[in-house]
């Protein structure tokens, strides 16, 4: 069930597609060039050719992925680079010249990072480089050891407190809620904080009190405090 909710998702895009080009454009080129110059230009064993399917359908998925994805960003397409390296790797031998060869690896592995690279000092001083990070609040700021529950997206509270909750997703907890009649998921609410039993809310979202409006048993043992946190027990 999760698998078609996190299709529904809307995605939070961290770099946008000029950015992502700027970043895959070369490789991705070269692994096709390598990919037909691996496929057309030489013969390979059976082995060979099963090989070269193996990682050309490991690269469809990871391509495929992206459509999971809830958040887009340049770490998310880490698992393509083992196929991206072997099908660059076939580029490389495009010519049986070793002066040509190494002129061609040298270039690829001086070019590529100096790419990496241009294109981080190009973002630090823009305003969307800051949606890497999580924003710290003094309602986010926790005794170090309490265990917390967050109902929203900026997680760092977590950094010195000890998580408890099961919607690290939140965005995707809402949805799966949501398909769910009132009374089942507020039931599933109800067993959730049972279970892990909190020290103390962050009610990021503003969504707890009507979450146990009609859970009496849960509304005494919680207390929301004049900071906006909610603390298990009757607070001095």
């Amino acid at each position: 069930m999760y698998f078609t909710l996190a299709l529904k998702l809307e995605k939070i895009y961290h770099v946008n597609f000029k950015d992502l080009s700027y970043l895959f454009t070369l490789p991705v080129a070269i692994a096709i060039i390598g990919y037909f110059k691996n496929n057309v230009l030489r013969r390979m064993t059976v082995n060979q050719q099963k090989q070269n399917q193996l990682f050309f359908l490991f690269l469809l998925f990871n391509i495929g992925m992206f459509f999971l994805m809830d958040r887009v960003s340049p770490f998310q397409f880490i698992s393509t680079i083992p196929v991206l390296a072997y099908f660059i790797t076939h580029f490389f031998t495009i010519t049986k010249n070793k002066l040509a060869q190494n002129v061609i690896g040298y270039s690829y592995f001086l070019i590529v990072p100096l790419i990496g690279y241009s294109w981080t000092f190009y973002l630090l001083n823009d305003a969307s480089f800051d949606n890497y990070k999580q924003e710290t609040t003094a309602l986010n700021e926790i005794p170090e050891g309490k265990t917390v529950m967050v109902l929203g997206d900026n997680h760092s509270a977590y950094q010195n407190a000890v998580m408890a909750s099961p919607y690290l997703n939140f965005r995707l907890t809402e949805i799966y809620f949501a398909k769910m009649g009132e009374m089942k998921w507020k039931t599933r609410f109800y067993q959730d904080l049972k279970k892990e039993n909190p020290d103390i809310i962050i009610d990021e979202a503003a969504v707890f009190d009507s979450w146990i409006q009609d859970l009496p048993k849960l509304k005494p043992l919680y207390t929301r405090s004049e900071n906006g946190l909610i603390y298990r027990g009757v607070q001095e």
